[in-house]
């Protein structure tokens, strides 16, 4: 019941907030700093964030979006790390680019693109789905061809770029914490990925759907010593076999160069 009244007054919000801007480009820079301010409140999972990235940390946002992530990590890293903000849609990636350079955040770089498992030719369509008359920019799909979107009703279609996930990542030499929601992709995503993970072994926070979990856990287990759920502002350990089901978005992977430093920080319950 109250999740169900928190999603109307988010609906609510957003309802608002498009009646009064101009045009979708509008919406979305007020939408971003509305974001921001988010930052400074006791969200949990962006307290888990706080409490895990350290100083120096070199941290892979992957489906940054309004940037909730992208500089609550560029704060904890501080000028010694580094945060890659990848992000397909152009506005979005735009905005990201401007606020990082007017805070002066030059450990944040930003990459207009969307990441892919293979090689492909350019473009790919950015399909923004429109859910009860606002358009859902978190929920964007990309499609080979705009006639492809798994929605009834879309923003005009929005070309975008591709970069391969070898020639995204290899480049990085180290990396201690990547953050995966790309609305699904992950299924694809992921399996070209391992080579990379099993080689650097970052701490993994992958928002995926039950159906994903069928390909992807199994997988993942072979790397990383645990698997958790965010409970509150803590971190719960949970079964390989029980996460197949869990009713949770989002399952962190953690790796056991890590284990030290979430004890030390009394994170787990």
């Amino acid at each position: 019941m109250f999740g169900k009244v928190i999603r109307e007054l988010n609906w609510l919000f957003h309802k608002s907030l498009l009646a009064t801007s101009k045009d979708y480009e509008s919406y979305l820079q007020r939408l971003f700093m509305f974001q921001q301010k988010l930052r400074y409140l006791p969200y949990h999972g962006i307290q888990v964030l706080r409490w895990l990235i350290q100083e120096g940390d070199i941290c892979i946002d992957m489906g940054a979006s309004m940037g909730l992530y992208t500089f609550t990590l560029a704060k904890q890293v501080g000028a010694k790390g580094q945060v890659w903000a990848i992000e397909p849609n152009p506005y979005c990636a735009a905005l990201l680019r401007s606020y990082a350079e007017k805070h002066q955040w030059k450990q944040v770089k930003v990459i207009n693109k969307a990441v892919v498992e293979q090689p492909t030719e350019p473009p790919l369509w950015l399909m923004i789905p429109i859910l009860r008359g606002i358009p859902r920019h978190a929920r964007g799909t990309i499609v080979k061809h705009p006639s492809q979107a798994p929605y009834k009703q879309c923003l005009r279609p929005i070309p975008v770029n591709t970069i391969d996930v070898h020639r995204l990542l290899y480049p990085i030499k180290q990396v201690d914490y990547i953050k995966i929601d790309i609305e699904g992709y992950e299924q694809k995503l992921l399996p070209a990925m391992l080579p990379y993970l099993q080689n650097r072994m970052p701490m993994l926070q992958v928002e995926m759907g039950f159906s994903s979990r069928k390909v992807l856990l199994p997988l993942l287990k072979k790397l990383y010593e645990k698997v958790a759920v965010r409970k509150g502002r803590k971190l719960r350990f949970i079964t390989w076999e029980s996460a197949m089901e869990y009713p949770c978005s989002d399952l962190y992977f953690i790796p056991e160069r890590f284990l030290n430093r979430v004890y030390q920080k009394n994170l787990f319950l």
